[in-house]
């Protein structure tokens, strides 16, 4: 197992180059679906180019010094090498699977989500288990033979050259793509700037000033480039908050649960919540702030759009809304089955509240959402009758696709294989699944609005039912499955029902809303805020709605404009995407309202 000290990198070179092979099935998770094209040429030598710089670097920075420093104990250099490639191999074909199916890439935030949230906010099937084991297996019994063929070939003095050569050909091909994706940036060429995006680490070059310069792309060819959110101090709400004299009667119940959409009120999935609906106001055109958790329901409680996480975070402010629930002296419930911890609502939303519960106590999901309704009940029962309260219950079981067995009314159904799906699955099964999960949470609903009635709050109590975000199953053969990975209806619009008190009037409302109305409405209508909405909220008064031609929504990644016939993307460069209802390129290009809405990306920042 010994290596001449000349053919060391010879190894290397020749280890890195045999990783390309394997490379090539994430590859094709991150492709587009192209055509043979010259945009696919360049994602593919793109794609190629990088892994292998990707390997390359790997194996120079950690494998590459093992052999220097271990020169008596080259077996061991040559195991923990293998050990280095198996798991540079796992990441990269974790991080294609989750772009795969949700369109964003790994990071530090998902990954916290993933190992320190308890199973709570992800979870896998055994199925997905299952499959991950043995593509792990494939990768090792393939890292192991590469290496072994790899040093074969590293001491054989043939092909010496050609191995040698491949290192300068591959940075020319790097150099290459990087300069073709910097011509097309200063052109704004979106369909070669967006595939740059689908490859992991992938920070092509811009020359935007030298290509204008020379002269190579002129000034006037230009589009405009946006910035989302600038830099300064979370300047909310923009002035303190002022109360009228007179206060409101109504205790306020917000129920709501994660992956909910709109589509699934009805008698069929949601008999209960449906009857209690005809004698309360529906929403039949509501939209989240957002495709995932954090971002929905950051904006139902400040009423902004979820560009403002961050920086929220860092200041700690907790939503106008929870500030106008202590100055008013509102007993305060928070039931969660999920903990708060991950997405961080404690410091955000819930920041400076104290005793706030934390989350739901149980080994399972089923347990835990139990759990939430007792510890609900609880304070309902031991609740000052003479004190208003406000309380905010979020389930999560359709969340984490759970249910007892007798609610297993949709069949089949079956746990789904999430590494087996694409645009060609068979959805029936795992939409059974789901629709099991949604009718066991409207039970929960039930048992949660009876618990008002049995201790006679149900008559003054504002309640609201509503989601966090909807769910989507290939419904348009996309492969665009569950939430976070785009902005169509079936992930962004949910159900909103609104029972205002003994004020049991039947309404069907379709003009569009979106989350920010709720908090702005319970401001100005419960806790009496005078100060201009605009202090605290993007939202309107669901009492006094007008046509608007968008809401506003966003996820980890970017941000986006839902219009009534497209979305208009917004990525973290800052460049525009024009997409219809269905998700496919829209020829309207129109940047109407658009700076209108950079605007508010900015509203409630104060300069440094």
């Amino acid at each position: 197992m010994f290596l001449p000290l000349q053919h060391k990198f010879k190894f290397i070179l020749i280890l890195v180059l045999f990783n390309i092979p394997l490379a090539f099935y994430p590859l094709f998770l991150y492709a587009p679906n192209l055509t043979f094209n010259g945009s696919s040429v360049y994602f593919l030598c793109a794609g190629v180019a990088h892994f292998y710089l990707y390997f390359f670097l790997i194996n120079l920075v950690l494998a590459y010094p093992l052999f220097l420093v271990l020169k008596n104990k080259m077996v061991l250099a040559f195991f923990i090498t293998c050990l280095i490639n198996i798991f540079a191999h796992i990441i990269l074909l974790t991080d294609a699977h989750v772009f795969y199916l949700y369109r964003f890439h790994l990071s530090f935030a998902m990954l916290d989500l993933f190992f320190n949230a308890g199973g709570e906010v992800i979870s896998l099937s055994t199925q997905t288990i299952l499959a991950i084991v043995v593509k792990v297996l494939v990768i090792i019994f393939y890292v192991i033979f590469a290496s072994l063929f790899a040093l074969y070939l590293a001491q054989n003095k043939n092909h010496k050259r050609f191995f040698v050569l491949v290192l300068p050909l591959m940075i020319v091909l790097y150099l290459s793509v990087n300069f073709i994706h910097a011509l097309s940036m200063a052109k704004q060429d979106l369909a070669i700037i967006n595939l740059a995006n689908r490859l992991p680490l992938y920070k092509p070059l811009t020359m935007n000033s030298f290509l204008r310069k020379f002269g190579i792309v002129a000034q006037e060819g230009q589009n405009e480039k946006f910035k989302v959110l600038e830099s300064g101090y979370f300047d909310y709400p923009k002035k303190p908050l002022e109360y009228e004299d007179v206060s409101s009667k109504y205790n306020v119940l917000l129920l709501l649960s994660d992956s909910l959409r709109a589509d699934m009120l009805n008698a069929t999935n949601m008999p209960f919540t449906t009857e209690f609906a005809k004698n309360a106001s529906i929403y039949t055109n509501h939209y989240s702030s957002s495709n995932s958790t954090r971002g929905g329901i950051f904006g139902l409680f400040y009423g902004l759009p979820p560009s403002y996480w961050q920086v929220a975070l860092t200041s700690g402010k907790s939503a106008a809304l929870i500030q106008a629930v202590k100055d008013q002296n509102y007993s305060l419930g928070v039931f969660t089955t999920a903990n708060l911890y991950k997405p961080e609502f404690h410091q955000t939303i819930f920041a400076g509240v104290e005793n706030l519960r934390m989350g739901s106590k149980g080994e399972t999901f089923l347990e835990r959402e139990e759990n939430t309704i007792e510890d609900f009940h609880k304070f309902i029962q031991n609740h000052d009758k003479n004190k208003r309260f406000f309380s905010f219950v979020f389930l999560d079981n359709i969340h984490a696709y759970t249910f007892p067995d007798e609610f297993a009314r949709f069949k089949p159904y079956s746990s789904i294989n999430h590494l087996s799906l694409n645009a060609q699955s068979d959805a029936s099964e795992y939409f059974n699944l789901y629709q099991n999960a949604v009718l066991y949470t409207d039970s929960n609903f039930k048992k949660i609005i009876e618990i008002l009635k049995e201790n006679q709050l149900y008559e003054n109590t504002i309640i609201i039912i509503s989601a966090d975000h909807g769910e989507e199953f290939n419904e348009d053969k996309d492969n665009h499955w569950g939430h976070n990975s785009d902005f169509k209806d079936y992930q962004v619009k949910i159900p909103l029902i609104v029972k205002w008190g003994e004020q049991n009037k039947s309404a069907t409302i379709h003009t569009k809303t979106s989350v920010y109305d709720i908090s702005t409405t319970l401001m100005q209508e419960v806790f009496r805020v005078k100060n201009n909405s605009l202090d605290y909220s993007i939202g309107e008064n669901l009492f006094h709605l007008t046509n608007r031609p968008y809401v506003l929504a966003g996820s980890y990644t970017e941000n986006a404009v839902i219009e009534d016939e497209r979305i208009v993307l917004i990525n973290a460069l800052g460049l525009l995407e024009f997409k219809d209802k269905k998700y496919q390129d829209s020829n309207n290009t129109s940047k109407k309202n658009l700076f209108e809405i950079f605007e508010i990306f900015s509203r409630y920042l104060k300069k440094e």
